[in-house]
């Protein structure tokens, strides 16, 4: 009797633990629309991969804290893996800005180091792009840094502002 009891408070301890947990949000990327409404017929390439450092490809949003420190926002969370995301949402801001490129050889890589949003309302994107297959055959290469102001650090509007990021890469690969 008295280990039934004691089962019982144990139960009722837990459960009221798990009663005070806040839900869990989910938060996508969508599609931009082109900056300045140009839409033109593009170079001809396709995006082949977008990768992500497994810092940022978790369920939880990631805040930068400090130069060494990031934050997991635990019940701020991506519907899907960001890496697979971030890669669907730009080749679909591609598609928008670029919709006659025809498809040729050229392969486009695109590798994401910082996506995410530092604690003073500020959201970077930067990384490295590598267009390869061209119809030279000659690999071409480069840099992007790009910063969005927030405000507020709630997810959506972070995730909003990701979206927006997202948008400029395209705009400005299609420059290469």
């Amino acid at each position: 009797m008295r280990s039934r009891l004691v089962l019982s408070a144990a139960l009722a301890v837990m459960l009221a633990g798990c009663a005070g947990t806040p839900d869990s949000r989910y938060y996508t990327l969508s599609a931009a629309p082109p900056q300045g409404g140009n839409v033109t017929a593009g170079n001809g390439y396709r995006l082949a991969a977008v990768h992500l450092p497994s810092l940022y490809d978790r369920p939880e949003l990631v805040f930068r804290n400090g130069p060494n420190s990031v934050d997991f926002a635990e019940f701020d969370r991506w519907a899907e893996p960001l890496e697979r995301m971030a890669g669907r949402i730009l080749a679909e801001d591609m598609a928008l800005r670029y919709p006659q490129a025809p498809i040729g050889p050229a392969r486009l890589q695109v590798t994401i180091d910082d996506f995410m949003a530092d604690r003073s309302g500020v959201v970077f994107l930067s990384g490295t792009w590598q267009l390869s297959g061209s119809g030279d055959q000659q690999s071409h290469s480069g840099r992007f840094s790009l910063s969005q102001p927030v405000s507020g650090l709630d997810g959506d509007k972070v995730a909003g502002a990701m979206s927006v990021l997202l948008g400029r890469l395209a705009d400005d690969l299609g420059r290469i």
